[in-house]
């Protein structure tokens, strides 16, 4: 959860031997609140991503934002960064081993005191020296190897679970937008 006009940086260095170690990804979501009718610019709660490639002295060498964009994106509530370093792709040769990246999420414009958000990041990255602090998250649920904080395979697991939650929620909305048509068609019709 975030404040208006506060940061939360996430930074990860890519390690190991992962089938996509050149791979770095990092989603944005968040429920914003319901916008008015007819907008043509409905995101009232605006969060912003981006990935930023740190030097070897910590300098910002690269910075990446969401769907495409060459600045940050203020129409979506969901917002995504891919980087493929593999050869051939867009990023060739950007994301390798020993890199370090910040995926930041910034509260820009809020109508609200706080938004509440959920981030994912994939890639090669974790063991000690990546710790990412989970603390504040729902998926703090025990204490793991790294004193409370969770490291990656415990992290991916819960991610998983989280994700069927979401997927689980989702088919149910659909559920409901269909049921509430199916009625409004019903009641519109005059067959009810």
């Amino acid at each position: 959860e975030l404040d208006g006009g506060v940061s939360q940086n996430y930074n990860v260095t890519i390690q190991g031997s992962c089938s996509s170690l050149n791979i770095l990804s990092a989603t944005l979501v968040w429920t914003d609140p319901p916008g008015a009718n007819g907008c043509t610019s409905c995101v009232l709660n605006d969060l912003d991503l981006k990935i930023e490639k740190y030097g070897a002295n910590g300098e910002i060498v690269n910075t990446f934002y969401p769907n495409g964009l060459s600045r940050p994106d203020d129409r979506n509530n969901a917002e995504r960064v891919r980087l493929d370093g593999r050869i051939g792709e867009a990023h060739e040769g950007l994301v390798k081993k020993n890199d370090t990246f910040g995926i930041i999420v910034k509260a820009n414009n809020l109508v609200t005191n706080s938004q509440k958000y959920a981030l994912v990041i994939t890639g090669c990255f974790g063991g000690k020296g990546n710790i990412l602090d989970t603390t504040d998250s729902v998926f703090a649920t025990g204490a793991t190897s790294m004193s409370g904080l969770l490291d990656a395979e415990d992290w991916i697991n819960q991610l998983e679970d989280a994700l069927y939650a979401i997927a689980a929620a989702g088919v149910l909305f659909i559920l409901l937008v269909l049921t509430c048509c199916y009625a409004c068609c019903k009641c519109c019709s005059g067959k009810e």
